[in-house]
């Protein structure tokens, strides 16, 4: 009697069940393998795949130097806005500098997209710290030893994130600046610069601070700000558009965009390089 009170509710309602009216279930393996065949998952493709697997291992658009310097109480840190593709001067209104939290800051030269990646990882990671609510939030050393490890990895994978960063902070009453490059290579240091600034800006900044035991905020920001003008009289892909950001104990504040005041009048002395 119940086997055929099942049939019948199977044959009124052959839909619900999946049955054909012997109280046989149709489709066992509804969502898998036909006989003799691999299943597909979702995102896979079992396409065949010809020649080498390939990754970007060129900057498309691209930032140059960033400059970094620490000075009593807080390091201040600074970068042009121009995103150049190629030797186009493409995107001149883009921020290479990012706040991390209130006691760290990032600015990164190179590949924008890639920069674009990492800031959106490393905020994601800000988020999570907080939303645990135990008191503690990433250090500048944190931050900095993070990237060190992301770099050096997908070096390893051939595969790098073409971006060099620097990170700046003030945290438990020190100040701190470091400098991580696509390879992972990473240190420490007073004054920080990449790109053409490692070799036009680093000269300048050092001759400062390697001869005087402090320096302050202002005497900090103005060293900055020159060597920003020097980098655009002499750097091709630099752009007379910056930001500066300045972490101290009271917190981050990012400043700008700005320009510098220039003067090109001697410009036209300049012979021999047509």
């Amino acid at each position: 009697m119940i086997l055929n009170t099942t049939r019948a509710a199977v044959s009124s309602h052959p839909q619900i069940c999946n049955m054909d009216p012997s109280g046989l279930k149709l489709n066992f393996w509804e969502n898998g393998p036909k006989p003799g065949q691999f299943y597909s998952f979702p995102g896979s493709s079992l396409a065949p795949v010809c020649g080498p697997i390939k990754h970007t291992l060129n900057p498309m658009v691209t930032g140059t130097s960033v400059l970094g310097v620490k000075f009593t109480g807080g390091v201040i840190i600074a970068a042009d806005m121009l995103g150049s593709y190629g030797s186009l001067a493409r995107f001149r209104n883009i921020s290479r500098l990012m706040k991390v939290n209130d006691t760290t800051i990032l600015g990164a030269s190179g590949d924008y997209a890639d920069y674009q990646y990492m800031k959106q990882i490393i905020e994601q990671m800000v988020i999570d710290e907080e939303l645990l609510g135990d008191g503690h939030s990433y250090s500048p050393k944190a931050i900095h030893s993070w990237l060190t490890r992301v770099m050096y990895n997908r070096r390893s994978k051939m595969n790098p994130l073409w971006n060099t960063v620097v990170v700046g902070g003030f945290y438990n009453g020190e100040s701190f600046l470091g400098y991580v490059d696509k390879l992972g290579v990473a240190y420490e240091a007073p004054t920080v610069a990449t790109g053409f600034g490692a070799y036009l800006a680093q000269p300048l900044m050092r001759e400062v601070v390697e001869n005087k035991v402090e320096i302050t905020k202002d005497e900090a920001r103005a060293l900055i700000e020159r060597c920003l003008k020097v980098l655009y009289y002499r750097d091709a892909r630099s752009y007379n558009r910056h930001e500066i950001a300045i972490v101290t104990e009271e917190g981050v504040e990012i400043v700008g965009p700005m320009s510098c005041e220039t003067n090109w009048e001697i410009a036209h002395m300049v012979s021999g390089f047509e």
